[in-house]
């Protein structure tokens, strides 16, 4: 009777900007490395292009990417503008945040069918905030990626 276990699965959400996908992707293969880890990402096909050639490069098949399409003309942000990069103006970052507090229900869902063992989230998801072990059994952690990478950089590259 042999047992099989299945491999710890770590799901990461970070926000749809190009300052937070990058270096959560970039953690995301770190935790790749891993024998006996999966890892998903969770990001909008927009943001997908932006990160799919790093990770075929980085030759692994334990990373899979979950898209979810972002809200837009529900929210009041232009179709077609799934980043913050894409918000040029005050109003457009607030469209943007209530699409992304649109993306609860998707989520969720995507949580249910998947069943991560941990989410790691960006700080500035709002729906990942409530997301968490008393709804759902995951264990939560969230990140502000620029940051945390910002900070080893000077403790690794004193200047």
């Amino acid at each position: 009777m042999g047992s099989e276990t299945r491999p710890l699965h770590v799901l990461f959400s970070p926000l749809m900007a190009q300052g937070h996908i990058i270096p959560m992707t970039d953690i995301a293969k770190l935790f790749a490395l891993r024998q006996g880890v999966q890892v998903s990402i969770v990001t909008t096909p927009l943001d997908a292009t932006r990160i799919t050639s790093t990770i075929d490069r980085h030759r692994t098949t334990n990373i899979t990417i979950h898209l979810l399409q972002l809200p837009c003309s529900e929210a009041g942000f232009p179709d077609g503008c799934e980043t913050l990069d894409s918000a040029i103006s005050l109003g457009m970052v607030m469209a943007f945040s209530k699409a992304l507090t649109l993306l609860q229900q998707p989520f969720e869902r995507l949580l249910q069918r998947h069943r991560p063992d941990c989410i790691v989230s960006d700080t500035f998801l709002p729906c990942r905030r409530q997301v968490g072990c008393t709804e759902t059994g995951v264990q939560r952690v969230q990140l502000l990626p620029p940051m945390r990478l910002q900070r080893h950089r000077q403790v690794l590259v004193p200047s």
